[in-house]
């Protein structure tokens, strides 16, 4: 399968680096998304354990029943 740049300004960058570096367009492009798709997960990641972090401290601030040790439940 071939690429297939629909902008000339993509086009023009991805000439640029493959002259640059020598690897083929296919390789430059992969290297590209891999070093954008790295730090994009790490902040996926990172925000999702944000969310559980916060919901898990929303959970603990609940009331507590004494006798069962269950969340007691809350007035609507």
């Amino acid at each position: 399968m071939s690429l297939n740049f629909k902008s000339p300004e993509a086009d023009a960058l991805v000439a640029e680096l493959t002259r640059l570096t020598g690897e083929s367009k296919t390789g430059a492009v992969m290297v590209a998304l891999r070093e954008r798709l790295e730090p994009a997960r790490r902040e996926r990641e990172r925000q999702s354990l944000s969310d559980d972090l916060l919901a898990i401290g929303k959970l603990a601030l609940e009331p507590v029943d004494r006798e069962t040790k269950a969340l007691a439940p809350t007035a609507a």
